[in-house]
């Protein structure tokens, strides 16, 4: 399915960096289920459980990971890129992970745990409502029909900034913080200086080009905000700041063309493109992740003499 929502876009090419998605899982996973994988191992799979009725609402992207032991599983990030909150996703959730199960057995795989996780950085806050909750008005005793399973929910509004900022990784603590208040231009003007600063380190890193175009392509924040925020920095970071910002995007606007969000937009998947090919991804994944198409990934090889 061609990802057509820049959010959704944007999260997975930060999580097709190993590095970040691994250090994702670990800030947002339960501690003990961390404790039980050897989360180097993590591998993203060229695969999909959606089925058609659930396009609308999500797309995935499904990693794999050995226990510390014998067995496997499946982590699944679902994406959900509807423009509101739905209470009855409970009932998607359940159609999902029957669709994974359904999958390997179809595919005679030996059937492994699928870990759902539901990220959520839509407009509205969204409560989550369990599915016993709509059968409330039966006996206890016949509850026991119901399936059951549990799930992993990051819901960005319900994050608060203190603990997002306080993330060891400065690139996934700068993208969480992005989408957090991607629709609040006022946050993200209050935050702007922490997430800058966050990204001291990284400026040099090439995922730090699509953050920077996700600030401004994805998000609402006035370029006034920006530039007082960069200002405020320490006087090298500021430079390099200000150089890597005009080189992506404020060129382009200063001119009043639509060419410099673009060529950063290229820039940022081209970057994303080699970065996952480097590290092993299959060029299908790289479809999956980018939502480009297998022509245009190619192509994008080619010119770097990554193939022929």
């Amino acid at each position: 399915m061609p990802i057509t929502n820049v959010h959704d876009k944007f999260i997975r090419q930060i999580l097709s960096n190993k590095e970040l998605a691994i250090d994702f899982l670990r800030e947002f996973l339960p501690e003990t289920l961390v404790n039980h994988m050897n989360l180097q191992t993590l591998e993203h799979q060229d695969t999909s459980y959606i089925n058609e009725e659930l396009k609308e609402s999500f797309s995935d992207l499904i990693w794999r990971v050995n226990m510390k032991g014998e067995e496997s599983l499946r982590i699944s990030l679902l994406l959900e890129h509807k423009s509101y909150a739905d209470p009855k996703v409970v009932f998607q959730l359940l159609e999902y992970l029957a669709c994974g199960y359904r999958k390997q057995i179809r595919e005679k795989q030996k059937p492994e745990l699928i870990i759902p996780i539901l990220y959520y950085h839509g407009k509205s806050n969204w409560k989550f409502r369990s599915l016993v909750s709509y059968f409330v008005h039966y006996p206890d005793f016949m509850k026991k029909y119901l399936p059951w399973f549990e799930f992993e929910f990051v819901n960005l509004h319900e994050l608060a900034p203190e603990q997002i900022l306080t993330l060891q990784n400065g690139l996934l603590s700068s993208a969480v913080m992005l989408q957090k208040y991607s629709f609040d231009p006022a946050g993200l003007a209050t935050h702007i200086h922490a997430i800058l600063e966050n990204l001291s380190p990284y400026l040099e890193s090439n995922v730090t080009d699509a953050i920077f175009v996700y600030m401004i392509h994805g998000t609402q924040l006035d370029e006034k905000h920006f530039i007082e925020s960069v200002q405020k920095l320490p006087e090298e970071m500021s430079i390099k700041t200000m150089t890597l910002y005009d080189q992506l995007i404020l060129k382009g606007r200063q001119e009043g063309k639509k060419e410099g969000i673009e060529q950063g937009i290229a820039q940022s998947l081209q970057t994303t493109v080699l970065n996952a090919f480097d590290n092993g991804v299959e060029i299908p994944l790289i479809r999956l992740i980018t939502g480009e198409t297998e022509e245009k990934i190619k192509a994008i090889l080619r010119q770097n003499k990554r193939i022929r």
